[in-house]
Parts: structure tokens; sequence; C-alpha cells
């Protein structure tokens, strides 16, 4: 029984990690793309509006002015690689 359970546990495992999506955000994208590397999504909100727990989301250098809310859990935000990351705080 402990067996066929570390086995379904395992195998959910990898299916959770292999289903996890990668977007991309772009101050050049556009929100009715698909998000990919290809065609970005023009805001942050916008990508975490849209993925799932255990996904990515790669943020492509520039300027972005919003006011974030995440709501779920498990997200990775980070910057894209190769784009430098800097956090400016407008205001308290």
């Amino acid at each position: 029984m402990f067996f066929a359970l570390l086995v379904l546990g395992l195998v959910f495992g990898f299916t959770a990690n292999a289903l996890a999506a990668t977007y991309y955000v772009d101050p050049a994208g556009n929100n009715a793309a698909d998000g990919s590397s290809a065609t970005p999504w023009l805001t942050i909100q916008y990508a975490i509006n849209t993925a799932l727990a255990g996904d990515e989301i790669e943020v492509l250098a520039g300027t972005y002015a919003e006011d974030l809310v995440i709501t779920e859990d498990n997200l990775e935000i980070r910057a894209a690689t190769g784009a430098a990351a800097q956090e400016t705080l407008d205001s308290l």
C-alpha cells in the first residue's frame, strides 16, 4: 500500500511540474497575445491573473507602472534571462 501511494505521489508530482507553464511579459507586448516568448503579454498583472500555481512569469527589461495584486500561491516571477532587475518604490 505504501509503495502504491509513493508511486502515485511521484507520478502526480512529476506531472504537475511537467504541466507548469512559463509566460513572458514585455513593455512592447500585448495582453491579447498568448504570453509566449515570441508574443509576450504587456502587463505583469495580466500574467499574474492568468497564471496558475506552479507557473513561471519572466519579465523582460523595461518600465512597468503597475500596482500588483498576487492571489495565486506558488508563482515564480523573475527577470527574464539577461534582463537587469531593478526595483523602484515610488511611495509606501
